[in-house]
């Protein structure tokens, strides 16, 4: 995956924190050949997480990434779920990986 920006960097820090107040256990994920920011778990739950910016276009601006996590749900290559975070606007939009595409979260965590 490319370089992450200075906002994307700083942004997964503060979803590493966010994970942690919910009891969960974050490990950042560095490397260019990495899936995934971010790996978290909690007692029998694991998550995936790529985090990414942006300032107003939401999931649809990153169509080769969700592809790209589509197909390794779709493969079964990562034995739990698979999260796009996206930090907008100074707020969080969450999305679960399905084989066919992305759908938002909303709610607490699990």
């Amino acid at each position: 995956m490319a370089e992450l920006s200075r906002a994307c960097r700083v942004s997964i820090h503060a979803a590493c924190a966010m994970l942690t107040s919910f009891g969960y256990t974050p490990e950042r994920i560095s490397g260019k050949t990495r899936w995934f920011d971010i790996i978290a778990w909690k007692q029998e739950k694991i998550l995936g997480i790529v985090v990414r910016t942006t300032r107003s276009e939401g999931i649809n601006h990153f169509p080769s990434l969700v592809q790209k996590l589509s197909e390794i749900v779709r493969r079964r290559l990562f034995p739990g779920e698979i999260q796009v975070w996206i930090a907008q606007s100074h707020e969080w939009h969450r999305y679960s990986v399905l084989p066919g595409g992305a759908i938002s979260i909303t709610g607490r965590f699990a």
